[in-house]
């Protein structure tokens, strides 16, 4: 039997398709990629890690030219697109402890007390059972 698959199939079109979606799939030796991580993988000189997303500045799918394209960690790409929502960035906040000066990550827990005041989960804890013993008031979690 005669192998008609890839470039043999007389229906090859440069293995260059348009996925549902919108975006460029390509085929090469690999497999099929999409095409806008494969021009990031080629230009960075490495692979890209499964957290790492391609995002077209312009919001068109199939515009694939560097200089239209961002790597972005997935949880930043999500903020990127629900604005007002959202979430927590990636990295740790410059948020300090009203009461003990710590730095802590938004990881560790933050409690909003007022308007710019918060507090650590430590200290947090502190205060809650001091306030449950004189049952004053209450707090807010962000």
């Amino acid at each position: 039997m005669y192998d008609r698959r890839g470039m043999k199939n007389h229906q090859w079109k440069g293995g260059r398709n348009k996925n549902n979606k919108g975006y460029i799939m390509i085929t090469n030796n690999d497999g099929t990629i999409l095409e806008h991580r494969f021009v990031m993988q080629n230009y960075l000189e490495r692979k890209l890690l499964r957290h790492e997303i391609v995002h077209h500045k312009n919001g068109i799918r199939d515009d694939n030219r560097i200089e239209n394209l961002e790597l972005m960690h997935t949880s930043n790409h999500t903020c990127h697109h629900h604005k007002g929502i959202c979430c927590r960035p990636h990295v740790p906040n410059d948020r300090t402890c009203s009461l003990c000066d710590s730095k802590e990550s938004y990881r560790k827990g933050w409690y909003k007390i007022e308007d710019d005041k918060y507090l650590c989960k430590k200290c947090y804890f502190k205060r809650r059972r001091s306030i449950i013993k004189n049952k004053t008031c209450s707090l807010v979690r962000e």
